[in-house]
């Protein structure tokens, strides 16, 4: 079913253009909602920003590069908890920093013995969800006081490599277009997806439903490569500049899977419904197929460009997309429903 809802660009951040934020590896796991305002990590500054519903910058708070209270040393990822506690992954300074609503400093959490745990997302007060990398799976896993438990696991692809770029050794990179583990949450609601059609609701650590909507999927191409990666990807290691890994290096050194992912993103709405796009190869326009975690798949809505990650509110979605230029630039939409 078509759902008849057109997206409006309300606002944006980020992009070529703007020098407010330094945002030119910006993922998804570094884009937040907290009570109707929005989060993003400027990695190279070491801070986390917040903007309200209207687009304005409200405050930054991390103070700067550095492992003492409060500081943040190349951030990985933010989340918030049922609490509104601000939860700030630090891969480098090997912790979590959890900080007040109002960006005041709480605590550390020590990373260790998970350190592989990244993409974290907070689904109760207490327990973590993130993804956990070995050499032989990619693993959807809680974080709470008692360890890891693994709810869901995807098979390794295989691990390519380029010649010396970015880097002294080079840049690795999964099999192009290998199927990945998504997942979203909003309040205690966790959807996710393990590379098919199929999406999952938790409710907190509780398994609630499974549902899908079939559709054919897309054998892949090189020709798909090439439009999908453009001038190639953007990449930052810590303490170097941002730089690109060529296309044809890429090309080269990789290998496709055989069809595309189901699903490029995922956002859960702040009524619980999980907004699932599927997978758009370079510019394509996209689509998003909208599920209820009660009742199953709604409908179809035409997303174009847009990315869909975070919801500010019921009108107002937070997408992740690319400029001209191919930097990253977050734009907020309004639902017209």
């Amino acid at each position: 079913m078509i759902l008849d809802w057109r997206l409006e660009v309300a606002w944006s951040v980020g992009g070529a253009a703007d020098t407010s934020l330094l945002l030119a590896t910006l993922r998804a796991k570094d884009i937040e909602v907290q009570n109707g305002t929005l989060l993003l990590v400027d990695r190279d500054r070491s801070v986390i920003a917040r903007y309200s519903s209207d687009g304005d910058k409200l405050i930054s708070f991390g103070k700067g590069e550095g492992s003492g209270p409060g500081e943040l040393n190349f951030p990985g990822g933010v989340a918030v908890d049922p609490s509104g506690r601000i939860i700030v992954e630090e891969r480098v300074n090997g912790r979590i920093s959890y900080f007040e609503a109002n960006g005041r400093f709480l605590r550390h959490r020590t990373l260790e013995p998970q350190r592989s745990l990244s993409q974290l997302r907070a689904v109760t007060d207490s327990s973590l969800v993130g993804l956990v990398w070995t050499t032989d799976s990619t693993a959807l896993a809680f974080l709470t006081d008692h360890g890891l438990r693994s709810i869901g696991s995807l098979r390794a692809q295989k691990w390519l490599a380029t010649p010396p770029v970015c880097s002294t050794t080079g840049y690795t990179f999964n099999t192009l277009f290998s199927p990945t583990i998504l997942f979203a949450t909003a309040d205690s609601v966790l959807a996710f997806t393990m590379g098919d059609g199929q999406v999952s609701f938790y409710h907190g650590d509780r398994p609630h439903a499974r549902h899908a909507h079939p559709f054919p999927r897309r054998r892949t191409s090189e020709a798909m490569a090439r439009a999908h990666l453009g001038d190639g990807m953007r990449i930052q290691v810590r303490g170097m500049p941002v730089c690109t890994v060529p296309t044809e290096m890429m090309l080269e050194a990789g290998d496709l899977a055989p069809e595309l992912p189901a699903y490029g993103s995922l956002a859960v709405d702040p009524d619980g419904r999980v907004w699932a796009t599927r997978f758009a190869v370079g510019k394509e326009p996209a689509v998003a197929d909208v599920f209820d975690p009660d009742s199953g798949y709604v409908g179809t809505v035409a997303v174009a460009a847009a990315r869909p990650v975070a919801f500010l509110n019921r009108s107002l979605l937070v997408s992740l997309e690319a400029d001209e230029d191919d930097v990253p630039v977050v734009r907020v939409y309004r639902v017209i429903r």
